[in-house]
């Protein structure tokens, strides 16, 4: 029993870590998307623009650092072999982890969003090409997750 726990605790930790570079990519990715839209002048679409693509910022920024510390977590106990907390923790883990999940689903369609409604400020064609694109994308993406089986 406690070999199956150490075992599980282990990809779930890879897991997160996993989840947690995702995480730093599109925090990142909007953080120059946000960039980029302070040189455009500021329209209501603009300043709509640039609320979402802040909370996807934050939001991933934060889930980022709640995976990391929790696959932290789960590393420090599986080292120094305290299998009483790792198994408390991996009991308690799903309550923790599902708002954080939410967030991460809610962003990243936030994400996709901003990036499709950010094309419309270079015309109409690049717009419905990048609008196209971003949900094409979007699919993909929910697509390799649901793999994961959360």
């Amino acid at each position: 029993m406690d070999q199956n726990v150490v075992t599980v605790s282990t990809l779930l930790a890879e897991a997160l870590n996993q989840l947690s570079f995702i995480c730093a990519l599109i925090g990142g990715f909007s953080i120059a998307l946000i960039a980029g839209l302070i040189t455009l002048e500021k329209t209501r679409l603009n300043k709509f623009i640039m609320i979402v693509m802040s909370f996807v910022t934050v939001s991933q920024i934060g889930t980022t650092l709640f995976l990391a510390l929790s696959s932290f977590r789960i590393y420090t106990y599986t080292a120094n072999k305290n299998l009483d907390k790792l198994t408390m923790l991996m009991k308690n883990f799903d309550q923790t982890l599902t708002p954080f999940i939410l967030v991460f689903f809610i962003s990243v369609i936030a994400f996709f969003g901003g990036v499709s409604l950010t094309s419309w400020n270079y015309g109409k064609k690049v717009g419905i090409v990048v609008s196209i694109l971003s949900a094409l994308m979007f699919f993909l993406v929910l697509f390799g997750l649901s793999i994961l089986r959360f």
